[in-house]
């Protein structure tokens, strides 16, 4: 081969790479992260409470727009609970558009979900009792991104339980 045919070759691969790299920056990439924590009793100072958190990261270089959080039942049933998402501090409604590096977070009260999971361990037949499996976020084109809780949520007593 001749040292024409070679450059050729070489330019072709590398204009494949620069255009799989290209592609690969401009789509939108959306991180889930899931977690459990404490929200402040507003009246009268008094108990907190606890609660799933859902945020939502823009990772990646356009903006997304994100259309629904919900939390997954072990029997595929979805919970939204949640239609207002937190962002630096001010509550929003969902559709919520978050730029690049920016986030927003849903907050499940668990006490509320432990409702819903009793009513439905009531109305399920036995031996399988129903609990949370993922929170599952859907953007306006509708991907949906799901990401695993950090513990198990017992719905019978409406508690958290460490999982191993």
């Amino acid at each position: 081969m001749s040292w024409e045919a070679w450059v050729a070759v070489y330019g072709a691969i590398l204009s494949s790479v620069l255009a799989f790299v290209t592609i690969r920056e401009s789509r939108r990439v959306l991180k889930v992260l899931c977690s459990v924590g404490m929200e402040s009793s507003l009246i009268g100072g008094g108990p907190g409470y606890k609660v799933i958190e859902v945020a939502c990261v823009n990772v990646g270089h356009r903006p997304i727009e994100i259309r629904n959080v919900v939390l997954l039942t072990t029997t595929g049933l979805e919970l939204e609970i949640a239609r207002n998402v937190y962002r630096g501090g001010s509550l929003h409604h969902l559709p919520e558009v978050i730029q690049d590096g920016e986030s927003v977070v849903a907050k499940f009260a668990l006490e509320e979900v432990g409702r819903y999971l009793r009513a439905l361990n009531a109305a399920a037949k036995p031996p399988d009792p129903v609990g949370l499996a993922a929170a599952q976020v859907t953007d306006a084109e509708g991907k949906k991104r799901r990401a695993s809780l950090p513990v198990a949520v017992d719905g019978d007593l409406a508690r958290l339980v460490k999982s191993e």
